[in-house]
C-alpha cells in the first residue's frame, strides 16, 4: 500500500483525500486534513509532513530519528534526509545543512529561510 517516492503538494494530497479526513498509505502511516489550509503525513503518533496551502512544507521528526521516520520524510516530499554520527542532515541545491525539527522546505526540497 505504501507509496515509495510519491512527493505530494497540499493540491495533490488533497486529491488522494478525495474529501475524507484521512487516507491509509501504509504501515502506521496516514495521510490527514489537519486544516484548510493544512495536510500531514502521521507516522505513529507524530505528524512527520505538514503540507501547507502556500506550497510550503514542514517536516519533524518528533525526536524519533529512526531509519523509518527518515524514509517516510524522504519517500512523500523531495527532501533528501540522511544521517552521519546519529546526527540527521538535509541536502538541498545550496548544500548540506543539519535537520531541525520545524524547517520548511518547497516542494523542490530546498530549505526555506527562517521568516
Amino acid at each position: 500500500m505504501l507509496t515509495r517516492r510519491r512527493s505530494f503538494t497540499f493540491a495533490s494530497a488533497s486529491a488522494l483525500l478525495k474529501g475524507k479526513p484521512k487516507k491509509k498509505l501504509g504501515t502506521a502511516t496516514t495521510l490527514e486534513r489537519l486544516s484548510d489550509s493544512q495536510i500531514g503525513i502521521r507516522y505513529h503518533n507524530t505528524i512527520v509532513i505538514t503540507y501547507n496551502y502556500d506550497g510550503s512544507i514542514v517536516l519533524n521528526n518528533g525526536g524519533w530519528t529512526t531509519p523509518t521516520t527518515k524514509k517516510r520524510i524522504n519517500d512523500f516530499t523531495n527532501a533528501r534526509i540522511h544521517q552521519k554520527d546519529f546526527v540527521w542532515y538535509i541536502t538541498d541545491s545550496n548544500g548540506t545543512k543539519p535537520f531541525i525539527n520545524g524547517m520548511k522546505i518547497d516542494n523542490n526540497g530546498d530549505v526555506l529561510p527562517v521568516s
